[in-house]
């Protein structure tokens, strides 16, 4: 018997040097090697005899019964089989019991290997049944499986920055055997990344942030046992977020501009700022807002007004500016005012002017002291115009010692 056995296996070696076996092998042996099977309606009982590299033990499978195993998701592109006894078919499934591909073992004197034609992807049940009516068993002396592991990484993973935190979302490849997923952070791109969390499922919340500061993450998943690769990496700068949705409407029966916009998570309260010049330079013209909404009724007349809101945590840190939105009262302006303007070099200029520009060369010239805008001023001339349809002149800013403003007593109009 030893000779006949020593012959036997000489033969499958020699056999084995004229068949094309893939070089992808996980381990010696195949995927499966060493690893119990179990029947699927006593699944408490185990199999091993059909992957235990002894050809003198066989699984017996008998009609009507089945014998399996589980696996990481795998590409299967060839399987090796010595059944010596009845009929039997491997079937293999992924990881939701779909159907992916099945055909019949062929019975052989030695072990067989079968090349498959096209690979078999993302197998995780490993199936073979008794389809012998007519044999009470099946004997399987040996069975494995030949590939490569299919653990694809994340791809998706993306990051939503909001105020003192960063929410990381991303879908798992579709794998039971997923366990849970390590999230990974760092201060640098590519790392190196420190395990900040485990996550069951496929989102993450990491508070453990400063606003104002850039944070870098990849997530792995863990499948029995086994870490797959890194995700895409994604950065995120946790903030306060700006307000949005920012309107303005004029009303022209109270004199005044209303303004609106949305919520913004963590904000304690926000900033009104507003510029007769679109996209600023802006005054605050309220600090501590506590609604999403406001009435600026120190608006003039016949001026458009641009705003923007910022929101501010309880910390203190506030958001950038919203969107800008604009609005101007309509109707006539009775309130007139004489601007004199002291220059240095002795020159002293006078303006008859109205409130509303009155109140345009005050915005400018806050503007301006505190380092934004312009650097000279229009103002025009209403007295004296000759020939010409409008005569303007410019003052210039360094050129200010200091000014005043004498309102008239309100004209009564008709």
């Amino acid at each position: 018997m030893k000779k006949y056995l020593c012959s036997l296996i000489s033969f499958t070696l020699l056999f084995g040097l004229f068949i094309s076996v893939p070089q992808t092998e996980a381990a010696p042996g195949g995927l499966l090697n060493g690893k119990s099977g179990y029947y699927p309606s006593w699944q408490w009982q185990t199999e091993s005899r059909a992957t235990d590299n002894d050809l003198q033990t066989s699984a017996d499978i008998y009609w009507g019964s089945a014998l399996e195993w589980g696996s990481s998701p795998v590409t299967v592109s060839s399987y090796e089989s010595y059944l010596t006894e009845g009929r039997a078919r491997v079937t293999f499934y992924n990881g939701m019991r779909q159907f992916l591909y099945s055909e019949e073992i062929e019975r052989a004197s030695s072990v067989q290997t079968v090349n498959l034609q096209v690979p078999v992807r993302n197998v995780v049940y490993i199936h073979i049944e008794n389809i012998d009516s007519n044999a009470s068993v099946s004997r399987l002396h040996e069975f494995d499986i030949f590939g490569a592991l299919t653990q694809p990484p994340i791809t998706d993973l993306a990051a939503i920055s909001e105020d003192r935190k960063v929410k990381l979302q991303w879908t798992t490849p579709s794998v039971t055997e997923a366990t849970y997923s390590y999230i990974k952070r760092s201060r640098m791109p590519e790392g190196p990344y420190s395990l900040i969390g485990v996550s069951t499922n496929d989102s993450f919340e990491d508070n453990d942030v400063v606003n104002g500061t850039t944070y870098y993450y990849n997530v792995t998943y863990l499948m029995e046992g086994r870490e797959s690769d890194r995700s895409n990496e994604v950065s995120a700068v946790p903030k306060i977020s700006s307000p949005t949705h920012l309107r303005a409407v004029a009303n022209n029966e109270d004199k005044s501009i209303s303004l609106d916009w949305t919520t913004v998570t963590g904000a304690t309260y926000y900033k009104v700022k507003r510029s007769i010049f679109e996209e600023g330079p802006y005054i605050t013209v309220a600090k501590s807002v506590y609604e999403t909404s406001y009435t600026d009724r120190n608006a003039a007349l016949n001026t458009e007004y641009y705003y923007v809101v910022t929101a501010t945590n309880n910390l203190g840190q506030e958001s950038g500016y919203s969107n800008e939105a604009s609005a101007a009262i309509g109707g006539a302006d009775p309130m007139r005012s004489l601007l004199t303007i002291y220059l240095s070099g002795g020159q002293i200029k006078e303006y008859d002017i109205s409130a509303s520009e009155l109140d345009a060369f005050l915005a400018w010239y806050d503007a301006k002291d505190a380092g934004a805008g312009s650097a000279k001023y229009k103002l025009t001339k209403t007295g004296n115009k000759g020939p010409f349809k409008a005569r303007s002149e410019y003052v210039i800013f360094d050129k200010i010692l200091t000014f005043d403003v004498d309102e008239y007593d309100e004209i009564t109009m008709p």
